[in-house]
């Protein structure tokens, strides 16, 4: 997803209800293990791409939330679990799939091949390289077509560059306007990320590295759109007494404090299993400092994990559209359970945090039948139906020990309302609309692609129950800023006054050119429909009123012509 920020006036607390809803009709179960997110039809609308066995196969999502298998496959040989990334790597506005996996035969690394949609077929490209992690997509030449960023074996960089021939080219060079990358050692398995982190609105690369046996994230800023250099200043160092164990999980982006600029975000484990999390370690900007984010409701529970995919232990979203991004972890009691973890105001913090992470109890995300005979092994956030509303995608073992997945969606909410923003990159612009829509970008950069990180591919703002216009929606493009301006150049984008339950719809100009393109689709809230109910409730009683009040006069009328008939006329005598 591209960086923005948003602006609301205020916020309310609400309760959630689950209930269960099967989304699911392709001739049965949904059998696979679930490998990415992206719109692969371009009808904008989440598919989601599935491993089954030695097939890749993905399912489109239709406007109603059902899924059907599309007819293009992708046959990976054999059933080794993979990792999927989408991008566009030709700048055809069509969407191409990353598959990253280890290497076979018990080989040390892992490899890469991209699968580039053409002519209503995948043709493999392999990126002939022996990878210490799986590669991450981004624009590092912000020309909108996505590029493939990673370390080889032997912990050099690997930086290669998609162009609209479909061949790469390296861009290891892009790194050395200072420091020398060279000289990185990677951090084992970390979620190298490309995100804004200081709130200008143009993404940074995030690399984990190690240093003296700890982790030690370094920052690279657009310098211009061939060059990046280091930048010691934007991430401090996590002191060891902040996390003493020296066990971390998965790497968190979010705005956590809703104070506009992106945190980092931590966890800190108690062993390399990641079981126990009692405090995130998070990064703020505006502070400059670490802050702990401290986690209560889990402390008779173990979290569920894998370390060979990166420690993931928490996904991120705003299930509780309030403007605080929560969590979704997998908790094992007697059962492995997806709970939500809610960000709450923390009032008796002994830490220099104002917020905290509270396990939700009640309601309970109630899971479908066939999920709870079987063990779910991962959790997600997901949007069936495209309608605001966060709802939990579930990969299990079935009763037969194969893999599925399963929806439970949440759909009441309180009638809180929400803001849904999409930028596509420009890479295209020309004949590049599909036969549902006629916007003319391609996909949505995130900022995690590997292992299985599984971000949404939009940005989801809650607004609580406020029915107020969004005040203003800055939007910015992966290009160099000009100027250091907010407002200056084709970098940003500013819209005023969004209406509220919108989902807004960004492509940034091509090349130098200054025209944004932007489509608002508005989904109405329960209050409207609630509204329109009352006032044809209230339009019905009242004509009705005065159906009967009429009849009552015509009534009265006809008595009065009745006795005026029947008086005795003494003039007439």
């Amino acid at each position: 997803m591209r960086w923005l920020s948003v602006k609301y006036p205020w916020r309310m607390p609400l309760i959630v209800l689950c209930v269960i809803t099967h989304a699911i009709y392709v001739n049965g179960k949904l059998k696979g293990r679930i490998c990415a997110y992206g719109d692969m039809d371009r009808d904008l609308y989440t598919d989601i791409i599935v491993q089954d066995y030695d097939r890749l196969k993905t399912y489109f999502q239709s406007e109603n939330g059902e899924f059907s298998e599309a007819g293009q496959d992708i046959s990976l040989g054999s059933s080794q679990a993979v990792s999927c990334a989408v991008g566009d790597f030709n700048g055809d506005s069509v969407p191409d799939i990353l598959v990253s996996r280890k290497s076979p035969f018990g080989g040390k690394g892992y490899e890469s091949t991209v699968y580039i949609f053409s002519y209503n077929a995948y043709k493999p490209i392999p990126l002939n390289a022996t990878l210490l992690d799986e590669l991450a997509v981004m624009d590092i030449n912000g020309d909108g077509i996505s590029d493939v960023v990673g370390f080889l074996n032997n912990t050099s960089l690997f930086c290669r560059l998609g162009s609209a021939t479909g061949k790469f080219s390296s861009c290891e060079h892009f790194f050395n306007a200072s420091g020398n990358i060279s000289y990185i050692v990677p951090y084992e398995r970390f979620l190298h990320s490309f995100v804004d982190i200081n709130g200008d609105l143009s993404a940074e690369i995030i690399f984990g590295t190690k240093v003296d046996n700890r982790l030690k994230m370094q920052a690279w800023r657009r310098i211009s759109n061939e060059l990046w250099e280091l930048d010691h200043a934007l991430i401090a160092d996590l002191s060891a007494e902040s996390c003493p164990t020296n066990y971390f999980g998965a790497v968190l982006f979010a705005d956590f404090d809703a104070d506009g600029v992106v945190d980092i975000g931590l966890p800190c484990c108690a062993d390399s299993t990641c079981r126990k999390v009692s405090v995130i370690n998070m990064w703020n900007h505006n502070i400059g400092a670490w802050q702990d984010f401290h986690i209560t409701g889990l402390e008779g529970s173990d979290l569920v994990s894998k370390k060979d995919e990166g420690n993931v232990v928490f996904r991120v979203g705003d299930f509780s559209l309030d403007g605080y991004p929560d969590l979704i972890a997998l908790v094992r009691e007697k059962t492995q359970n997806p709970m939500i973890l809610e960000n709450v105001p923390c009032t008796d913090c002994i830490s220099n945090a104002s917020r905290r992470f509270e396990l939700r109890t009640s309601p309970r995300l109630i899971q479908p039948a066939d999920v709870s005979l079987g063990q779910i092994q991962l959790a997600s956030f997901f949007d069936l139906k495209e309608d605001g509303t966060l709802d939990v995608l579930l990969e299990y073992k079935d009763a037969d020990q194969s893999m599925a997945v399963d929806f439970i969606k949440c759909e009441d909410k309180g009638d809180t309302t929400f803001l849904k923003v999409q930028v596509f990159s420009s890479s295209c612009d020309q004949f590049c609309g599909s036969t549902k829509t006629k916007i003319v970008g391609s996909q949505c950069q995130m900022p995690q692609t590997t292992h299985r990180a599984l971000h949404t591919p939009f940005a989801l703002f809650g607004l609580g129950r406020s029915p107020n216009f969004v005040d203003y929606v800055h939007i910015g493009s992966p290009r160099v800023p000009l100027a250091g301006s907010l407002y200056y150049g084709n970098q940003h984008y500013y819209l005023k006054q969004i209406v509220p339950n919108s989902r807004l719809i960004v492509v940034p100009p091509k090349g130098d050119g200054i025209h944004w393109q932007s489509r608002l689709y508005l989904t109405p809230s329960q209050l409207i429909k609630q509204s329109l109910m009352v006032l044809i409730s209230v339009c019905i009683i009242l004509l009705l009123v005065v159906v009967f009040l009429h009849y009552r006069e015509r009534r009265a009328d006809k008595h009065e012509r009745q006795a005026q008939s029947h008086r005795f006329h003494f003039d007439a005598m």
